[in-house]
């Protein structure tokens, strides 16, 4: 695995120019206007993402087989990418957290608990949805796999626009959800921590599936 590792930060290195912008365009609401949560939702999604390219990259000239020629099997090469992208997306996301810590001493209007709920709830929804692309990748490839991953957004946000409407047409439904605030905060994470190892544990089992039945 540590080979796979090598060579996806390679990849990584061969798009720095890419990353680069990537950064960029991250800073610029942050230097404007001191919107320093955007970046903590803008880079971790970009850096963690860039796992499904990989994938992509891997296919092109059909590197794959070459791949598994070598002294790797299907299982590891599956769980590789969970790894790496865990390390890009997570790792990207605490020195978004940590460049929050040092804006706000700097800036005593800057509100940091509000920037590290932020954080965690980014953290949830990128390895759900990261949980999710990655079975689909490696069974439909890149450019099926953005299809289903524009379907995936639409219906989550389908989803979310008819739950917002049933809450205002709703008093019961209000009440309903009202328990949410009761829920002490050691509650949100332990759900929080328990969604994404499942998440992740699910899509891995999947992932090793159709790569052991993946025909090269």
């Amino acid at each position: 695995m540590k080979g796979l590792l090598l060579k996806d930060f390679a990849l990584m290195k061969g798009q720095r120019r890419f990353f680069l912008m990537l950064l960029l365009i991250g800073m610029i609401p942050a230097l404007a206007g001191g919107n320093v949560g955007f970046l903590t939702v803008y880079l971790p999604f970009g850096f963690c993402f860039f796992t499904i390219s990989t994938i992509s990259y891997d296919e092109i000239d059909n590197s794959l087989p070459f791949l598994l020629i070598l002294p790797v099997s299907r299982r590891e090469y599956a769980g590789e990418k969970y790894v790496y992208g865990i390390i890009c997306g997570v790792g990207t996301l605490v020195l978004c957290q940590l460049l929050g810590i040092g804006y706000g001493i700097f800036h005593d209007d800057f509100l940091m608990i509000p920037y590290f709920v932020q954080g965690g709830v980014t953290a949830v929804i990128m390895i759900v949805l990261f949980a999710i692309m990655i079975p689909i990748q490696l069974k439909f490839g890149s450019e099926k796999g953005r299809i289903f991953l524009f379907a995936i957004v639409i219906a989550v946000m389908g989803s979310i626009a008819a739950l917002n409407r049933l809450l205002h047409l709703s008093i019961e439904a209000e009440k309903a959800v009202g328990f949410l605030a009761d829920i002490p905060v050691w509650g949100y994470i332990l759900g929080s921590i328990v969604l994404c190892v499942l998440a992740l544990g699910i899509s891995y089992s999947i992932s090793v599936k159709i790569m052991e039945k993946k025909e090269l």
